[in-house]
């Protein structure tokens, strides 16, 4: 019998109704239409298109522009029982026949490409034979000059449009202004206008701004405060290792990472750090797209981007799952000054043309006032973020550092390093306090099931968040299931999680057993 896509978002991810606007998105291309959709990071966008994936017949071809991004979705699909399998760079040319017959085959239902991909003569030949159902375009601002990440090999994905002109296509982002939203459906050859924008407001998120020139010693002072996942962004590749090793001998455990890096020790750098064994990355904006890390507790800007929309991405980072999180960016004067000497500099991209990279320049010099106007804003920082990308905000949001009233340029004196008046020490201490879910044996029931999710992860080599997101873990404290169909009322619980990790929990949650015991022997 055929599965309604209730029962997919049921079974597979265990949520018993869409977030706002994922089935209205799902429901459009379920008719056929060209879609665009502008979600936040964190807003649920790959379940508008794996839904309908898994519920049409044939395989969805997903675009996306990183190897890192492919793998980070196929593995989460993978741990979910779904067939899927990617196609980049990286693979040899056996590798890349072997993956496309079996989609040919019907081995897989999900198919992730690079763009450079689209337009070889293996694809082009075998893309004829594909049962294709769905055409998804994710981080679609890329295909977009007036985008602040414009990837010429983006524009390939008009002539496979052409190829395969019946099917509709998806295009996902969490970054569009409304000019770039226009372009975006330009140039993937949409039929007629049809945007779903959902609000870019993230209110779990803080957004802090700090001016001070001693940035590393203010980076320590963060980091040391509270415990918690972060990432740290800089500049330049050599920064990466200079920051983490200062971090690392602060007691600080820190990775770093850049394009730059062997793949291997990429690989095992991103593994160590979203498994939780080493708790800061400090890295280039050659990480984190696409990395579901949902406990991500702070992202730390150590230099000012050169644009909202790439500030606005990385930040968003933070707080997937919902949780507090902080979004804070340590500005100086000599970041607009690098930021200048960037992008004047020279053609980055050689496949521009000089018109092209003229007119992409200019934009650049634009994106990097509006930036600088954030990062010396007198006012609420949500709202600028909010009306930069066309959205309504009211003047106060209450919860960054304009509206908090926190001094922008801080006192590096002996016990202010962060600048941390009286105010907000006690809104912070707030919003920790609030964010403990429980007391007495609930709250040891509670630490019970997030010590059997770290044993459930080192077990099966996942990260924590990939075994159940800490929201399930509340949710199992309060319904507390003794059977496996009360188990599966759980937020988050579908049929793969049930049948791979519900024996665990249940023995914890119903025979009140040591999470140390359930795992011994391997």
């Amino acid at each position: 019998m055929e599965q309604s896509i209730h029962e997919i978002l049921k079974r597979y991810w265990g949520y018993d109704s869409f977030r706002p606007l994922q089935e209205d998105i799902i429901q459009s291309v379920l008719k056929g239409i060209d879609t665009l959709a502008l979600m936040p990071t964190g807003g649920g966008k790959s379940i508008t298109y794996q839904v309908p994936g898994l519920y049409m017949d044939g395989i969805c071809i997903v675009v996306t522009p990183l190897i890192a991004l492919m793998k980070d979705q196929v593995d989460t699909l993978r741990a979910l029982d779904i067939k899927a399998s990617y196609i980049h760079s990286g693979m040899s040319r056996r590798e890349m026949l072997t993956t496309l017959d079996n989609c040919i085959f019907g081995k897989y239902k999900f198919l992730y490409v690079s763009p450079e991909r689209l337009s070889t003569q293996l694809f082009q030949e075998k893309l004829k034979d594909l049962p294709v159902s769905l055409l998804v375009v994710d981080e679609a601002h890329c295909i977009s000059q007036w985008g602040y990440d414009f990837r010429p090999d983006y524009l390939k994905i008009a002539e496979l449009r052409q190829t395969i002109p019946q099917i509709p296509v998806l295009a996902v982002t969490a970054t569009a202004t409304p000019e770039v939203a226009k372009d975006i459906q330009t140039k993937l050859l949409f039929k007629a206008e049809n945007v779903f924008r959902k609000s870019f407001r993230r209110p779990n998120l803080r957004y802090v701004v700090r001016y001070n020139e001693d940035k590393l010693q203010q980076l320590i002072y963060i980091l040391s405060r509270v415990p918690g996942s972060a990432i740290v962004y800089v500049r330049s590749r050599k920064r990466t290792k200079e920051v983490a090793e200062v971090l690392y001998r602060a007691g600080i455990s820190a990775q770093y990472y850049h394009a730059g890096i062997d793949p291997e020790d990429k690989e095992r750098r991103q593994q160590e750090w979203k498994e939780g064994h080493s708790r800061v990355m400090v890295a280039t904006n050659a990480f984190g797209m696409g990395i579901d890390k949902s406990d991500v507790r702070y992202v730390i800007h150590y230099n000012m981007p050169k644009n909202m929309e790439g500030y606005y991405q990385e930040a968003g980072r933070a707080g997937r799952d919902g949780d507090p999180a902080e979004c804070i960016l340590l500005y100086s004067g000599k970041d607009v000054v690098t930021n200048q000497y960037l992008i004047e500099r020279g053609q980055d991209n050689q496949e521009m043309d000089m018109e092209t990279w003229r007119l992409v320049r200019d934009r650049d010099q634009e994106r990097l006032k509006q930036m600088t106007f954030y990062a010396t804003s007198k006012r609420c920082l949500r709202a600028f973020l909010l009306r930069y990308f066309g959205e309504d905000a009211p003047d106060d949001c209450g919860s960054c550092s304009v509206c908090e009233e926190l001094p922008f340029e801080v006192d590096t004196g002996r016990g202010r390093l962060y600048g941390v008046p009286a105010k907000e020490a006690r809104q912070e201490r707030k919003r920790r306090q609030e964010s403990i879910p429980f007391t007495g044996w609930e709250a040891a029931q509670y630490e019970n099931l997030r010590t059997l999710r770290a044993l459930l992860a080192a077990h099966f080599h996942l990260p924590v968040y990939m075994i159940f997101s800490d929201a399930s873990l509340r949710d199992m404290v309060q319904k507390r299931p003794k059977t496996e169909d009360e188990f599966l009322e759980v937020s988050g619980v579908g049929q793969a999680k049930l049948e791979r990790y519900g024996s665990y929990f249940l023995a914890v949650l119903r025979d009140g057993k040591e999470p140390n015991s359930l795992l011994q022997g391997g």
